[in-house]
C-alpha cells in the first residue's frame, strides 16, 4: 500500500509534535473524569441469566422503552457472594 507524502513523518519534528499532541490529549481526558454512574438492577428489564460463577452473576438486561439496546450487566461482589 503506496502512502501519500502527508502522511509521512519525519525522523524528527512531525513525529515529536504527533506525541505531545497525544500526551496532552491524553492529559487533558485524564484530569477531566467523569464520574461513572452506578447501575441498579432496578432501572432494567431482566431478559435472562447468562452466567454465575464464584464472583457473582452476569445477567442479560434491556432499558425500559428500548427494543435496540442488549446489554450485559455484571453483579458481582468482592468476596465472592453475589447479590440477588
Amino acid at each position: 500500500m503506496k502512502q501519500e507524502n502527508s502522511q509521512k513523518f519525519s525522523a524528527g519534528g512531525d513525529y515529536r509534535q504527533t506525541l505531545n499532541r497525544l500526551k496532552t490529549e491524553f492529559e487533558r481526558r485524564y484530569n477531566d473524569q467523569k464520574q461513572a454512574s452506578i447501575a441498579s438492577l432496578t432501572e432494567y428489564e431482566l431478559l435472562r441469566t447468562l452466567g454465575s460463577g464464584a464472583f457473582g452473576t452476569v445477567i442479560m438486561v434491556q432499558p425500559p422503552g428500548e427494543t435496540d439496546i442488549i446489554l450485559e450487566l455484571w453483579n458481582f461482589q468482592a468476596d465472592g457472594t453475589s447479590e440477588s
